[in-house]
């Protein structure tokens, strides 16, 4: 397939990606597809890198064009999570949201004494300020 010394630095192969995607829809972990791309096409010389690519292609390929944020809220508003946002009003760009899982707001008017809020230390990715609440 490559020239003799030429290892393919480009990606998988269409036969690795088939048998990556059949892989990765059973939930196996990546070091168990990566064993497996090992062992049924060993001439690709895969990677791990190539591998945690290309199941992050097939996983954005979902997104229907939307990016992280707006498919994390879309999977909220579908798994029928009690939300709010806020977004700022130029340039309609998402400035808060609260998400809440409806068993845990059920368990919050059953036993609304007991709840503890924390946001002293924790941010995300963004540098943004996480508030975790317990109860």
């Amino acid at each position: 397939m490559y020239p003799k010394g030429y290892q393919q630095m480009s990606g998988l192969s269409p036969a690795s990606k088939l048998i990556v995607q059949d892989i990765s829809e059973a939930q196996a972990k990546p070091c168990a597809i990566l064993a497996s791309l090992q062992e049924k096409n060993p001439s690709d010389n895969p990677i791990r890198r190539q591998v945690y690519n290309y199941i992050d292609s097939l996983r954005r390929s979902l997104f229907e064009g939307r990016d992280v944020v707006g498919q994390f809220y879309q999977l909220a508003v579908e798994r029928k999570y009690i939300h709010w946002t806020l977004a700022d009003q130029d340039t309609n760009a998402l400035t808060h949201i609260f998400l809440a899982h409806p068993d845990c707001v059920e368990l919050l008017r059953r036993y609304y004494w007991v709840i503890s809020m924390d946001s002293t230390y924790k941010t995300n990715k963004y540098n943004m300020p996480f508030l975790r609440l317990l109860g």
